[in-house]
């Protein structure tokens, strides 16, 4: 489908014989698309985890614009 919707047509014979995709890069996706799955199932396993790390890279910012503002 990706195929033919961005690259239209398959106009190469050579081109229809080709693998989707080989065991490895079907094994390297599946971690991926589980955690992209969970992200968005359950967001706030993984925004409760990287919740302090946020705050603190945003507090030194936070605290140059309220000086900049005052």
């Amino acid at each position: 489908m990706y195929q033919r919707v961005f690259f239209g047509k398959v106009k190469q014979p050579v081109n229809q014989t080709l693998p989707d995709l080989s065991a490895r890069e079907r094994t390297a996706l599946w971690p991926a698309s589980i955690a992209a799955l969970a992200m968005g199932v359950a967001p706030v396993l993984w925004l409760g985890i990287i919740d302090p790390a946020v705050h603190n890279v945003l507090l030194p910012l936070a605290q140059t614009t309220a000086q900049v503002v005052r």
